[in-house]
């Protein structure tokens, strides 16, 4: 089973003028990094790890542990989400969440060989298809 790609990594230039807006999302440094590779090096003061992404309505937004001291790999913390509007982080975070999903569903598959439910199975299906 494999996962369609709804949000990829863009250079840091484009996270320009983003901000946070009060969207936050669970997860950890190795999730993270299954995802979307390996983060950014912050900027070595209030943010150690970070990441520009795109969805694909073209919208900008980052991830970043802002203010952690120390992050773990395996240790789930609350990432702060950045954007240009708090409509662009909300859109960002609800589509994260729906990712991290998604990866423990086609995980969880691969483990027990079982029926999976996962948000790009959803979208690969002809009734969903029929819909957009």
């Amino acid at each position: 089973m494999k996962r369609i790609e709804m949000i990829k990594r863009v250079e840091s230039g484009n996270a320009n003028g983003t901000s946070y807006h009060g969207h936050t999302i669970k997860a950890t440094l190795n999730e993270l990094k299954e995802l979307y590779g390996e983060p950014d090096n912050g900027d070595g003061d209030k943010v150690n790890h970070d990441w520009v992404l795109q969805m694909n309505d073209k919208t900008i937004f980052t991830i970043y542990d802002w203010k952690q001291r120390s992050v773990r790999d395996d240790i789930q913390i609350s990432w702060h989400v950045g954007g240009f509007s708090s409509n662009d982080t909300s859109k960002a975070k609800n589509m994260l969440e729906l990712e991290l999903i998604d990866m423990f569903a086609i995980e969880s598959f691969k483990k027990n060989e079982g029926v999976v439910c996962s948000y790009s199975g959803l979208l690969n299906t002809k009734a969903y298809q029929d819909e957009i």
